[in-house]
């Protein structure tokens, strides 16, 4: 197994509505302590998507999509406003420490960019890697917060 990322029941929509209101609790929170808020409304867990994701601006005008993965409970963020996370830059998600201290875990994005191999897929059922090597996504991020239908 290659990445602790990749894991079974990570690949299909779960929605979670009571775990996505803990989670963007979190993000208001996290946004609070980096001088950031949170813009626009959230995209939720849906068909063809395996994640919720919510825009965060800094202060700076900079702006984060910060996403949770509700079937493993992982947040991750990319660059900007990004609604198809296959051709966004990972990044660090800021106020991680308020995540952890709600029982999320937090994303590296090394570990999201990482290139995608079939060793990854290891660990995942059998019609989840079928979908991943159907879909053929580059990075371990584009499996673990997918746009697969």
């Amino acid at each position: 197994m290659e990445s602790s990322l990749i894991v079974a029941g990570c690949v299909f929509p779960i929605p979670d509505p009571e775990m996505q209101r803990q989670w963007l609790a979190a993000v208001h929170t996290a946004a609070r302590c980096c001088s950031a808020e949170v813009v626009g409304a959230v995209a939720p867990v849906t068909v063809g998507r395996s994640f919720a994701r919510v825009l965060v601006r800094g202060s700076g005008g900079d702006s984060t999509t910060v996403m949770l993965n509700p079937a493993i409970r992982l947040v991750g963020a990319v660059s900007g406003d990004h609604s198809l996370v296959a051709t966004a830059e990972f990044v660090t998600v800021a106020g991680a420490e308020v995540f952890l201290a709600n029982g999320f875990a937090i994303a590296d994005p090394l570990d999201l960019a990482t290139s995608l191999t079939e060793g990854h897929l290891l660990p995942l059922k059998d019609e989840e890697a079928e979908q991943v090597r159907y879909h053929q996504p580059d990075r371990v991020g584009d499996v673990v917060f997918n746009w697969f239908d």
